[in-house]
C-alpha cells in the first residue's frame, strides 16, 4: 500500500474501506519505517477525516498536542472571562474558599509527592 511520507498536507486521501483493508500493511510499513513512515489520511469519498500515524511519529508530537488542546482551552476561558477579580480574603468571606481544607490538600500531596 503506498503512502505519502512526511507532509501534513493530505496529498493521497484514501477511502475509509481502502485505509480498513490496508491496515495490515501500514501497521508493517510503520513497523519497518517508524516516524518516517509518514501520514495516512482517508475519509469517505476521499475527504480527509481522519489520519493514520506511526506510534514513533505520534509519541514525538505528544507534548505539542497537549500545548495545542490546553492552549484551546484557555481560548475558550478567555472568550467567557468577565474580568472579574476578588482576593482571597473575599473568597474566604463568601465561603467558597476554606483555608484549613486546602491547606489540608497541599500537605497530602505534598506527601504523596514525598516533598
Amino acid at each position: 500500500m503506498e503512502h505519502t511520507a512526511l507532509t501534513l498536507e493530505p496529498t493521497k486521501v484514501l477511502t475509509t474501506t481502502e485505509a480498513r483493508t490496508g491496515l495490515p500493511k501500514l501497521a508493517a510499513a510503520f513497523h519497518a519505517e517508524g516516524i518516517e513512515g509518514g501520514i495516512v489520511f482517508f475519509g469517505p469519498h476521499r475527504r480527509p477525516d481522519g489520519a493514520i500515524v506511526p506510534a514513533a511519529m505520534l509519541a514525538a508530537l505528544a507534548p505539542y498536542l497537549e500545548d495545542i488542546v490546553i492552549a484551546e482551552r484557555v481560548r475558550q476561558r478567555r472568550a467567557t472571562d468577565t474580568g472579574e477579580r476578588i482576593t482571597m480574603a473575599e473568597l474566604i468571606a463568601g465561603g467558597r474558599f476554606d483555608a484549613d481544607e486546602v491547606s489540608a490538600e497541599a500537605d497530602k500531596f505534598a506527601a504523596e509527592l514525598g516533598a
